[in-house]
């Protein structure tokens, strides 16, 4: 059987051999060099060509299975399921033109003035042992910081203080509202390496939770009268930031496969494809398919809440849908509120470049940070 992905290079990108071979044959279908329809070598054949144990082959074919790449027939074999969709084409789709509402817009021009009013007249512009006596509490959005590093976690930040604590009061007065450059650099690294997101550090934008980032997107991309998609049931903040920025909600009905897609006349869709909340389903690929095509159709935006994705009891993390976006139609957001202490709350948003200084400024006025 003719058979070649690139396992070799994503190797030698330091990739382990099981995550190596996942985004090879993963990016092979996505490229189309593996078609709909097209048999994939037994793990047994698989393991031989690449040197590697049947077992990691097996965990790979599982976690592309479900979600969606590909299927198994008993008898007959595994074969590619993903369909490719050209109308999501890099090259094919229609440039995402990043409406702002009359609110942003109104940001933007003010920013725009003041950087005019304030440049030099002669300036050029460039631009973490269970006892049966133990009690585990259930609570919802509560996670079990009894195990938290709470040590280890305080020698590292007092050292890093220590360390930058002369860097921090020399710059203070430059810090962005979009965030410490460093920080945003590692949240870059983090979801290059564990979410498969390739993004730059200018692109994220650091916020006091994820719900703070839900309540300035509604705000700065919905006006009053337009319709905004959220999952019903769904986190009860979405609705809540919809209908105070003045937008009309519609709620789209569940199962099984997580969100079910409609051709909705709105401007925005809230969806939390990894893990929906508090179902805990998981969007199908080809429901991600559809909803990017939605958008695509009606110049919408889709708000990826990556909700509770940091947590995997078997296999590999599900891929955001974020990963399978080619015209940039995918705000994501996340939080580190599962795995650090409650009263750090720190969350993120990945947006276009043209956004980031409406929702810095927005940001800067809900907050009033003064080093901005």
């Amino acid at each position: 059987m003719q058979f070649h992905v690139a396992y070799s290079s994503y190797l030698n990108r330091k990739y382990t051999k099981m995550k190596a071979l996942y985004h090879a044959i993963r990016d092979a279908i996505h490229e189309g060099n593996l078609i709909h329809g097209e048999k994939l070598p037994s793990t047994r054949e698989l393991a031989a060509t690449y040197h590697i144990s049947r077992g990691t082959v097996n965990q790979v074919y599982d976690t592309l299975t479900a979600q969606g790449y590909i299927h198994s027939e008993h008898g007959r074999g595994t074969f590619v399921a993903y369909q490719l969709d050209l109308n999501n084409n890099a090259s094919t789709v229609k440039a995402c033109t990043h409406h702002l509402s009359a609110w942003g817009n109104r940001i933007q021009q003010f920013e725009q003035h003041s950087i005019q009013r304030n440049a030099p007249a002669n300036a050029h512009t460039h631009d973490f042992r269970m006892n049966s006596d133990e009690v585990i509490d259930f609570s919802k959005y509560q996670p079990d910081f009894s195990k938290f590093p709470y040590d280890e976690w305080n020698n590292r930040l007092y050292a890093e203080i220590r360390q930058r604590e002369h860097h921090l009061i020399t710059t203070s007065a430059m810090v962005s509202s979009t965030g410490d450059p460093k920080l945003r650099e590692a949240i870059a690294a983090y979801l290059r390496r564990m979410r498969g997101i390739q993004v730059d550090p200018d692109h994220i934008a650091v916020t006091a939770g994820s719900m703070q980032a839900i309540a300035l997107l509604t705000q700065l991309l919905a006006d009053p009268g337009d319709y905004v998609v959220t999952e019903s049931p769904c986190y009860v903040g979405i609705s809540k930031a919809i209908l105070a920025a003045g937008a009309k909600l519609i709620e789209a009905n569940l199962d099984g496969q997580g969100v079910v897609p409609q051709d909705w006349e709105a401007r925005m869709l809230f969806v939390t494809p990894s893990r929906q909340f508090p179902t805990g389903e998981m969007l199908s690929l080809e429901r991600r398919q559809t909803l990017l095509d939605w958008a695509q159709r009606n110049d919408a935006m889709i708000v990826e809440d990556d909700y509770d994705s940091e947590f995997r009891y078997r296999g590999m993390h599900v891929e955001p849908l974020k990963t399978l976006d080619k015209a940039g139609r995918v705000i994501y957001l996340g939080s580190f509120t599962k795995t650090l202490p409650l009263e750090v709350r720190l969350g993120y948003v990945v947006l276009p470049l043209p956004w980031l200084t409406p929702l810095e400024r927005h940001r800067h006025y809900m907050s009033h940070d003064p080093s901005t």
